[in-house]
């Protein structure tokens, strides 16, 4: 899909509810939750073109901190370790899995760690997602997996797929929710609506590193006019022991026409192991690249 056609897309969903007041006089009637979900559910098909990849660098810094107990009652936060690392994303539309509800999947590949080169400094994924008419998504997702060994915890945490939550508003997926309408929040100049989820039993989207059923909660703040996501609440845990936030900041993007995340903040904690977890990131030069043919 061209810019231009992108356009006509978000433009075809964005127009406005009408209704007729006693007098005769056309007033613009609020949109009901199901007027956002569905125009939500419009918006992820944006993103859903096999012809180009979305691609972006992302900068993602994290803390390790052990939670030390020094008194009766008293414990602090001791920070182990500091990981940085810079990395390219690129976000491959798969149509062989639009049914099932996973329009896309996100991929990741480090160029750099802790300030050093990773390997030479050059992506791989160009080679493999970009170049090629048929992509090796295995040797993608197996060098997307590769960032786990930087992290510490149990769960396959939000910080490697950002945007996943928003594929919660599929059309496919939005019955393994349950949604209620919020207040108002004005967004970078957009007046926005709370979107509440909370996923209903299992089996569920996001798993824990050990198999175990993960129900996310949290909230969009989407644009009920366009259905766009402008910031995101993700919550996730696999036991009252494990427990993930993310809270991700989106802005609208002039060479996609697109909402995307700029920025994250992550809160991790595991108390059976006595761990946690502060993540930023931050997401630029998004940019689609044309695939091979």
């Amino acid at each position: 899909m061209s810019r231009h056609g992108a356009r006509l897309l978000l433009a075809g969903v964005a127009a406005t509810l009408i209704v007729s007041s006693g007098r005769g006089v056309a007033v613009a009637r609020q949109p009901t939750l199901q007027d956002i979900l569905a125009k939500a559910a419009q918006y992820v098909t944006a993103f859903t073109d096999p012809s180009r990849a979305l691609v972006c660098e992302e900068a993602y810094e994290h803390t390790y901190f052990r939670r030390m107990t020094n008194a009766p009652g008293r414990s602090e936060r001791l920070p182990q370790n500091t990981r940085r690392w810079v990395a390219e994303k690129v976000v491959l539309a798969t149509p062989a899995d639009e049914k099932a509800g996973f329009p896309w999947t996100e991929f990741r590949d480090l160029v750099s760690l802790d300030k050093k080169p990773a390997r030479d400094g050059v992506s791989r994924l160009s080679k493999l997602l970009i170049e090629p008419r048929f992509p090796d998504i295995t040797q993608a997702t197996a060098i997307t997996r590769e960032t786990t060994g930087t992290q510490a915890g149990r769960m396959d945490r939000m910080v490697l797929l950002p945007r996943l939550p928003a594929v919660f508003l599929h059309a496919v997926n939005q019955p393994r929710f349950t949604f209620t309408k919020g207040g108002g929040r004005t967004v970078q100049g957009v007046k926005t609506i709370e979107v509440k989820f909370q996923e209903k039993d299992g089996p569920t989207i996001v798993k824990s590193t050990l198999g175990r059923e993960a129900k996310s909660s949290g909230s969009f703040w989407i644009d009920p006019a366009t259905g766009a996501v402008c910031a995101s609440l993700y919550k996730n845990g696999d036991s009252s022991a494990v427990y993930d936030e993310l809270t991700t900041s989106y802005a609208l993007d002039q060479a996609t026409s697109l909402w995307l995340p700029v920025s994250l903040i992550e809160r991790m904690y595991d108390s059976e192991d006595d761990k946690e977890i502060d993540g930023r990131g931050t997401f630029k030069n998004w940019r689609f690249a044309p695939r091979g043919k």
